[in-house]
């Protein structure tokens, strides 16, 4: 399924599959906008798929979701793809489909396009 990216604007806060907030989503990141990179990054499946980061589809995105912390300072990032989000209430929130330390387990790593940005 596709998930829309227009639904999904900063500061929304982000839910796992049980209900409990995250964090809020601190940016959305078009994977064609790192093209260059992108296609040797894990998230692609297997090395060398120039069909990842075209911006073709949203699903070739990423939300970053910033959770703890104060004023951002000591705030830990998740790198969470379209196809991990389970539905969007636009304009109010995400909500995955991983429990929270699924989640922390799975999506911690930053992307490897975004070592240049």
């Amino acid at each position: 399924m596709a998930t829309n990216l227009a639904g999904i604007q900063n500061g929304m806060d982000v839910y796992d599959s049980t209900g409990d907030k995250i964090g809020s989503v601190d940016d959305v990141l078009t994977l064609a906008a790192y093209s260059q990179n992108a296609q040797n990054d894990p998230l692609a499946g297997t090395t060398g798929d120039t069909s990842y980061g075209t911006g073709e589809t949203d699903e070739n995105s990423v939300i970053k979701v910033s959770e703890g912390g104060v004023l951002g300072i000591g705030a830990t990032e998740l790198y969470v793809p379209m196809d991990a989000i389970a539905s969007i209430a636009p304009g109010d929130s995400v909500t995955l489909n991983c429990s929270k330390a699924q989640c922390e387990t799975m999506y911690s790593q930053k992307p490897s396009f975004l070592d240049n940005a």
